[in-house]
């Protein structure tokens, strides 16, 4: 199935999907910073990971150091998706099924990422940030979805950043939503020191 057309379905089906407007931002946020290694949280059928995989090999192709690692909680949704990236067939993404908070993720997750982008439950969003603290070295961007839509959702994450002092920037890319973006693992991991 053609992306639009996955696209199409999903809208149809009213399952979770990233706007276009957050797809154009990861799309070019790819091309310029040519991440190799990048963790995905929440991707219901596999659309955002597919959008993302393309991007990855599109800017870096045949690259043996590209890694996607994407989880979804959803085991309809995980099925279809694994559907979805097979016939895409790009080797480099894992797709695991499972809350990401319930995992001990630095027994497989050995080499820092260089990117993640969250998009799974926005009231877990300090959870995963935290859980994935270890995963990320000073020069990972942290992307995060649909932060003006469901502030509400996000008051701890909110509250954390701006108690520690951490730097985030809000890019509105829709009318009414847009994208977090933090920069590097210092200022998240320093914050709890």
């Amino acid at each position: 199935m053609e992306l639009t057309q996955l696209r199409s379905y999903c809208e149809q089906q009213d399952i979770p999907l990233i706007s276009q407007a957050t797809e154009d931002f990861l799309r070019k946020h790819i091309a310029q910073y040519t991440p190799h290694r990048i963790i995905e949280v929440g991707s219901a059928v596999g659309y955002s990971s597919s959008v993302i995989a393309e991007a990855m090999y599109q800017h870096s192709p045949g690259d043996p150091s590209l890694s996607l690692m994407s989880r979804e909680i959803s085991y309809p949704h995980y099925r279809q998706a694994l559907q979805t990236l097979k016939q895409r067939q790009y080797h480099f993404v894992y797709y695991f099924l499972g809350h990401i908070n319930r995992y001990p993720l630095e027994r497989y997750i050995i080499q820092p990422y260089d990117m993640l982008f969250i998009d799974g439950r926005k009231s877990e969003t300090l959870d995963y940030l935290r859980q994935l603290t270890h995963s990320i070295h000073p020069l990972t961007t942290i992307i995060i979805d649909d932060v003006i839509k469901f502030k509400e959702k996000m008051h701890e994450t909110y509250d954390y950043l701006d108690t520690h002092h951490i730097a985030y920037t809000i890019l509105p890319l829709d009318s009414d939503d847009g994208v977090m973006f933090i920069q590097g693992k210092d200022r998240l991991r320093g914050s709890d020191e």
